[in-house]
């Protein structure tokens, strides 16, 4: 149960996260560099300052021409021609406005204007070149050229071509190293997630795989921690909850035993004494008697229901399932002088289910049935099969289920008010929905129209065997 750190951080995985991000800008800047100077070198572009060098080596020829046209300059510069002393505009390959800021930039000291970011590109630069009478400022910038007169005119800088090619290499960069640094913590944050859905679900029984970063870890070796604690306190309590129904159910079968030396001596009082007042009495004894070994009865179902685990599925006549419910029924109802209606809807003849413990959930059911319905009244007993399910009905004539025992009523130990009248122990219908449950099924209660009585449903899939 020692704690294992990893070796890193969260802290050193964002270190290494910034890292990446710096090394992959440097690696593009070096790489773009590189290729830009490849392509000066082979001829397939021009330097940045050829039109600088251009117009120095052809300084006289503009200033000594007659005049100055759209000819002497290479596509890419422009002109602009200004009397020597007014300082007027006088003609150029630029339109006036642009010349007259040009010329106040000049005077200002300023040789050149524009720029993205503060860098070249897109910067106009200026050079004054004297001339008779007039001054012309050639306009040019200082940037990598094509070769080709068509593709100058044409395409926009390499620069700025190289600038957006780095960009989007620069964001694809960043989302690769971003994607692999995202799926390395959700990797890591994965057992997280499993340790808690195992902790959630009740699964106890796993060793938790550490993620090699330290917070996760710390939070890992918490889970862990929780976990064999968890694991401890459910075991005590198991055992703890094994050895009261143990013990309770060892105490429920001695009980028996006296009961029925108590019950047998007084049958033969009453046989043996003809006084009434002595019947009466034995009478009394003989009821109460019977009242207890039902409690006793009682508490060795909820013990078994608890104990039951899983139903021991099996093929089940449903003919010889029935014979046995109305044998058992018919003893039930005798004392209080019930009637049962029997009723076989579209039944299977076998069906897959845990013989023994659904004879004990509809057993229940029939004999909270039999308390709650008046003397001389009816119980009905149905079973059919609905879309794709076996479906078993206990209705009785009694006063119903309230609101709240409609809720309530198949918890363990509920009783509720004394509407429904009669003897309410509070495990029938909680035994039952304990075996239906263990079918795959569900127990349904509500308040049965035709009678007026309550009704209890156990519905499960059906699934038949020949």
């Amino acid at each position: 149960m020692g704690m294992r750190y990893g070796p890193h951080s969260l802290k050193t995985v964002f270190i290494q996260y910034l890292l990446w991000l710096v090394a992959a800008t440097v690696g593009l800047v070096v790489i773009t560099l590189v290729l830009l100077g490849i392509l000066v070198n082979s001829g397939l572009m021009l330097k940045a300052d050829y039109m600088e060098q251009w117009i120095n080596r052809h300084t006289e020829q503009i200033s000594g021409s007659q005049k100055v046209t759209r000819e002497l300059f290479p596509e890419g510069i422009d002109y602009a021609v200004y009397d020597r002393t007014t300082r007027d505009f006088l003609y150029g390959s630029i339109k006036q406005s642009k010349g007259q800021e040009i010329m106040e930039a000049v005077l200002n000291g300023k040789w050149y204007s524009g720029g993205f970011l503060g860098l070249s590109l897109g910067a106009e630069y200026y050079k004054v070149i004297a001339r008779q009478g007039e001054f012309c400022i050639v306009v040019y910038p200082i940037a990598m050229q094509y070769p080709s007169v068509f593709l100058r005119k044409h395409l926009p800088p390499l620069e700025w071509i190289s600038l957006l090619i780095f960009i989007l290499t620069l964001l694809a960069a960043i989302i690769m190293i971003s994607s692999w640094f995202g799926r390395k913590i959700s990797r890591n944050l994965k057992h997280l997630q499993k340790s808690a859905e195992q902790i959630q679900n009740g699964k106890l029984d796993f060793s938790v795989t550490y993620s090699g970063i330290q917070e996760i870890d710390s939070v890992l070796h918490s889970f862990d921690r929780m976990r064999y604690e968890l694991k401890d306190s459910l075991e005590r309590q198991w055992r703890i909850e094994q050895a009261g129904k143990e013990q309770t159910s060892a105490l429920a079968h001695d009980i028996k035993t006296p009961l029925t030396v108590i019950r047998g001596n007084a049958e033969l009082i009453a046989e043996l004494n003809p006084l009434d007042e002595a019947k009466e009495y034995t009478g009394y004894i003989l009821k109460s008697t019977a009242q207890i070994e039902r409690y006793v009865q009682l508490l060795i179902d909820a013990s078994r229901s608890e104990d039951a685990g899983t139903a021991q599925m099996q093929a089940v006549n449903m003919e010889e399932f029935l014979i046995e419910i109305e044998r058992q029924t018919e003893a039930l109802a005798a004392p209080k002088q019930l009637r049962m209606e029997f009723v076989k809807k579209d039944s299977p003849h076998h069906f897959t289910a845990d013989s023994e413990l659904l004879q004990r959930a509809i057993i229940n059911l029939l004999a909270n049935a039999v308390d709650y319905s008046p003397a001389g009244g009816t119980i009905r007993f149905s079973v059919e099969s609905v879309n794709g399910k076996l479906r078993f009905s206990v209705a009785d004539q009694g006063p119903g289920f309230t609101a709240e025992q409609l809720v309530k009523a198949k918890e363990p130990f509920y009783i509720g008010d004394a509407s429904r009248s009669g003897q309410h122990y509070g495990l029938g219908l909680s035994i039952a929905s304990s075996i239906a449950g263990r079918h795959g099924g569900t127990l349904e209660i509500r308040n049965f129209t035709n009678t007026g009585g309550g009704e209890a449903i156990i519905e499960f899939p059906l699934s038949t065997t020949t």
